[in-house]
C-alpha cells in the first residue's frame, strides 16, 4: 500500500514522508485528495480503521461537529478528556486564523502591530488552557456521578502504577 502513496506527486502539503526516525507519514493536503485515499484504502483492504472512514466518506462537509460525534462514538474513550468540545474546537479554530493573521502583519512589515497581536494570542492562548482544563474537569466530575449513580463503589486507593497509595 505503501507503494501506491509514494507514487504520488509529493508537495509542501501532499505525498509520502520519511521521518528521521524511518517511520513514514502521509500528508494530505485537501479534502478530495484525503477522499480519494480513503477510498483506495477502502478498496485496499482497511480493516482497522474501516468504520471510521465510512464515517468520514458519508459525511456532507456540513457539519464538523456532527463529524466529530460520529467519530467519538467509533473511536471509545481512551482519549475522552483529551478531546475538544465544540467550543473549544471553535476557539482553536479562532487561534489558527489568529496565528495566520500575526503571519501577514509580519510578513507586510507591521512588526509592532503583529507584536501587539502576538500578546493578544498569548492571552488568548492562556484563557484557551483554562477553558479545556475547565471543560475537562465538568466531564470528569459528570462521568464520576453518573458512575457512582449506576452503583459503583470506590475501590482501594492505587496510584498510576497500580501500587497501593500509603
Amino acid at each position: 500500500m505503501l507503494a501506491v502513496f509514494s507514487r504520488m506527486p509529493v508537495s509542501n502539503r501532499t505525498g509520502v514522508k520519511q521521518s528521521t526516525s524511518g517511520f513514514f507519514r502521509l500528508a494530505i493536503g485537501s479534502t478530495k485528495m484525503s477522499t480519494l485515499i480513503l477510498i483506495q484504502l477502502l478498496e485496499n483492504g482497511l480493516v482497522v480503521k474501516r468504520h471510521a472512514a465510512n464515517v468520514v466518506l458519508e459525511m456532507d462537509g456540513s457539519s464538523h461537529a456532527c463529524a466529530r460525534q460520529d467519530m467519538l462514538a467509533l473511536a471509545g474513550n481512551q482519549s475522552r478528556y483529551l478531546r475538544l468540545d465544540q467550543k473549544g474546537c471553535d476557539r482553536s479554530k479562532y487561534l489558527n486564523t489568529f496565528r495566520a493573521r500575526i503571519r501577514a502583519e509580519i510578513a507586510a512589515g507591521r512588526i509592532e502591530d503583529s507584536i501587539a497581536l502576538r500578546q493578544e494570542q498569548a492571552e488568548l492562548l492562556h484563557q484557551h488552557a483554562l477553558l479545556n482544563a475547565n471543560a475537562r474537569n465538568c466531564l470528569l466530575r459528570s462521568d464520576i456521578r453518573a458512575l457512582l449513580k449506576s452503583g459503583a463503589v470506590l475501590g482501594s486507593a492505587r496510584n498510576f502504577r497500580g501500587r497501593r497509595a500509603q
